[in-house]
């Protein structure tokens, strides 16, 4: 994939690439010759537009909030259309009523499958403050169940389905 890479101040530097097919991507970083250290960095890039499922509110009592706290969920991993044996993905954003980041500590995510069955599930850091990246294989056809978690308060309106 072609890439620019622009200095846009001292140490700060923009990438930008723009690959041809859909899918999910791998960015290896070097700065004079060495690699950048946790990575690969994982990017899914789409041919669309990724749709937001919705906002929910979020019964949580949280200090030093200027609003109420809020939940987004976008993705195909979460929109529903998935195909089965492939990995899909979906953003949980977390932020206030006046749009400010909110961070949770420990948020995971639980998914089972149509029998009631857990799957394997992994939650990526982002760079984005309040926001998760979730991942899971979805290997059957059927209706997925989604919940979130911060350490082991469930976040409603979970579980979704999928």
């Amino acid at each position: 994939v072609p890439v620019l890479v622009e200095l846009k101040s001292e140490g700060v530097f923009e990438v930008t690439y723009r690959p041809a097919t859909p899918g999910v991507y791998f960015i290896l970083l070097n700065l004079l010759g060495t690699p950048i250290n946790k990575q690969p960095f994982k990017a899914l890039c789409t041919d669309f537009e990724i749709p937001l499922v919705s906002w929910f509110p979020l019964s949580l009592n949280l200090p030093n909030l200027k609003g109420k706290p809020l939940m987004a969920l976008f993705g195909l991993g979460i929109s529903g259309g998935i195909h089965i044996k492939k990995p899909v993905l979906f953003v949980a954003k977390f932020s206030d009523t006046t749009g400010e980041a909110v961070v949770l500590p420990n948020v995971t995510a639980q998914i089972t499958n149509p029998k009631g069955a857990p799957v394997q599930v992994t939650v990526l850091p982002t760079k984005t403050p309040g926001a998760h990246l979730i991942q899971y294989n979805p290997l059957s056809s059927g209706t997925y169940s989604v919940s979130l978690l911060t350490g082991s308060t469930t976040l409603t309106p979970s579980p979704i389905s999928v």
